[in-house]
């Protein structure tokens, strides 16, 4: 059977899964956007509330199965839209990344 994958609104209950995605080093190593200490939670929070609190910025949680596996966002970059995801943890494991376009309406 497939994984059910889904994109929905980032819930308070996600962000400590990002913390943790955020801290692997298999993560940090693919990432294009990292921070200077991927162990410090509290500039974490700071960075997420500010991204949740942005009218200009969409994001979403990738949830495969029901459980939160990475988040995608689109934002108006310097040459127009722009969409960044980060599936991280276990969902490289059962291949989020290689789905051909996910149902992302607000996004593809």
């Amino acid at each position: 059977m497939p994984d059910n994958v889904q994109l929905r609104p980032v819930a308070d209950g996600d962000l400590p899964i990002f913390f943790e995605h955020q801290r692997d080093p298999q993560g940090v190593h693919m990432a294009a956007f990292t921070v200077p200490d991927p162990d410090d939670r509290a500039a974490f929070d700071d960075h997420w509330r500010w991204l949740r609190n942005n009218p200009t910025i969409l994001m979403r949680t990738i949830a495969v199965n029901g459980q939160p596996a990475g988040h995608v966002s689109s934002y108006v970059g310097d040459v127009g839209l722009e969409v960044t995801w980060s599936p991280t943890g276990s969902a490289g494991s059962i291949g989020v990344g290689a789905s051909p376009r996910p149902r992302c309406k607000p996004f593809c």
